[in-house]
């Protein structure tokens, strides 16, 4: 009953998180403080219980302690660093490839790629066995690492066991690439007379005072600012399939989670592929961004919080960038226009939120770094992006305008960098308003705040017409679906080099132009176009 009403987070073997409601061990549920937001907290849950027992009971590391983590990388790798390092312990991190070194650089002391091949025995490799005399040259007399934290399981179970010094501890806790190898006692002896042990969450959370005494560290840790856990999105239950391909392609940066909320009075968040869920609260509900495709190659993405004039949430800017990942992948689509339910088109960053991320470490950048990703990614795309606005477009709202290729405002519309009006300076808009308006009238906008109508923002360059509120639709349609009748290729590919250009010299500038436009003109579309014209009959009468 203490727990009715207030957000927690559960651990369960038993299936069932992608639901609306779940029935659930009462030890298996955790409160989650108010301080942290449930987002981090259901990412962070199972795999810092994970890091956790670890790192202070599997192993106790503690100060001059070597240890090798495998799959650093990963979700939970990052974390066993982390606290690895909390802990005093000399952290070299193993990651898959040289391209993800600079991802855990921060919380390790060495970083290296694994090699390839056994160590020894048939098929022996010489760049496994560089890895070991490598990781060996990295502690005390060369001897090896106190202890080997490896999830990756049969493809490198040897390698770990040959890196771990004499009567030091091989933690086999995975197996990401199948069921290590058989290991024979006499295997451990020849090593230096070895440990060897296979743990599993749930006997170091056996009870539920062992449960919440590790919770509470993990949630210490995360307010301490200590912990740094990574998101890569949150998508609603529904984009379940689309979540497991962002898994099976190997592209997430983070944890993927599941927005389940439901017709109930709570909302649920789930880790994608996990019997873990987070329960509070939040609002949730229904997808932050509807899209619409019209026949004719027309996306429409609508902004759907109108009950918050549209305020940009990190969910909302995730799924947002989800969107534009999916069009920007759809040949089928030509045009994208953004548009927005309700009054507003946004009235910029949600205020609430970012007052809950002060106090989470790292909080305030990463919103401000996602909301970044969703105008790059804009700009970016391959097809031209139209915005529709109907309504109030300030701070990051108005950002996500000056953002667009088009603009095209109701005459009810608003504009303001209104940003400094509660003393936050609208930094990140001035990147977009810095490169769209002249420059006093960009920081005419950023130093006063002021609102600006419609036919003023048009006449400053923020945007490209203004109709009246009637026809917005209709005119908008109408631009749409006439860019939809040219070359999809020379729409992206003019696009594309007017952004670059811009940044350049003229002399650069023009010798891009010059290059990308031969390009296009060999192209399928402009040849036959540019035959079709000149081979046309001569109008001219005798």
């Amino acid at each position: 009953r203490a727990l009715v009403g207030r957000r927690a987070v559960y651990f369960s073997y038993t299936h069932g998180s992608y639901a609306d409601y779940t029935l659930v061990e009462r030890n298996r549920v955790v409160s989650v403080p108010s301080s942290i937001p449930l987002d981090v907290a259901t990412a962070a849950f199972v795999q810092g219980l994970t890091a956790h027992y670890l790192t202070h009971n599997t192993y106790q590391l503690q100060s001059g302690n070597a240890c090798l983590v495998l799959a650093a990388a990963g979700g939970t790798g990052r974390l066993v660093c982390q606290m690895a390092r909390m802990r005093g312990a000399k952290v070299i991190a193993v990651v898959g490839s040289k391209t993800k070194v600079a991802e855990v650089r921060e919380f390790a002391d060495h970083v290296i790629a694994a090699p390839s091949g056994r160590v020894g025995g048939p098929g022996a490799s010489s760049e496994a066995a560089a890895f070991v005399d490598l990781v060996r040259s990295l502690t005390p007399m060369g001897e090896g690492v106190d202890v080997v934290y490896d999830s990756v399981g049969r493809e490198t179970s040897e390698l770990s066991m040959a890196c771990v010094r004499p009567r030091g501890t091989l933690v086999l806790y995975g197996n990401a690439s199948g069921p290590p190898r058989d290991i024979r006692a006499l295997d451990l002896a020849q090593q230096g007379s070895l440990f060897v042990t296979r743990p599993v969450l749930d006997h170091y959370i056996r009870t539920p005072d062992e449960l919440a005494s590790r919770a509470g560290d993990l949630w210490r840790m995360l307010r301490g600012g200590n912990l740094q856990v990574r998101l890569h999105a949150t998508l609603p239950l529904k984009a379940a399939a689309d979540a497991h391909r962002i898994l099976e392609r190997r592209e997430s940066r983070g944890k993927v989670l599941l927005d389940c909320g439901g017709e109930g009075p709570v909302d649920r968040v789930a880790p994608v592929g996990s019997a873990q869920c987070a329960l509070s609260s939040l609002e949730g509900r229904r997808p932050f961004v509807l899209r619409s495709d019209t026949a004719n190659g027309v996306t429409m993405l609508t902004l759907n919080r109108p009950e918050s004039l549209n305020a940009m949430s990190m969910a909302m800017l995730r799924a947002l960038k989800l969107e534009l990942e999916r069009v920007a992948d759809d040949r089928s689509v030509r045009i994208v226009v953004l548009a927005a339910e309700g009054r507003a088109f946004s009235a910029g960053h949600d205020l609430k939120e970012m007052v809950a991320l002060e106090a989470t470490p790292g909080g305030l950048e990463e919103l401000f770094a996602a909301c970044t990703d969703v105008m790059l990614s804009i700009q970016g795309l391959p097809q031209p992006v139209i915005a529709r606005v109907q309504g109030l477009a300030t701070a990051a709202g108005c950002q996500l305008v000056a953002a667009c290729d088009l603009a095209v405002a109701g005459s009810a519309a608003r504009f303001a960098a209104s940003g400094v009006n509660l003393g936050l300076f609208c930094s990140t808009l001035g990147v977009a308003l810095g490169r769209t308006l002249a420059r006093k009238h960009a920081l005419e906008m950023l130093l006063t705040g002021d609102f600006y109508s419609a036919v003023r923002a048009m006449e400053m360059g923020l945007i490209s017409r203004v109709v009246t509120v009637e026809s917005l639709s209709e005119e908008t349609d109408a631009l749409a679906g006439k860019l939809a009748q040219k070359s999809p290729f020379a729409l992206s590919l003019g696009k594309s080099t007017y952004y670059r250009q811009i940044e350049m010299g003229v002399a650069g500038a023009y010798a891009l132009a010059g290059r990308e436009m031969a390009r296009n003109a060999r192209h399928g579309d402009a040849s036959r176009g540019i035959r079709a014209f000149s081979e046309r009959p001569s109008t001219k009468k005798a």
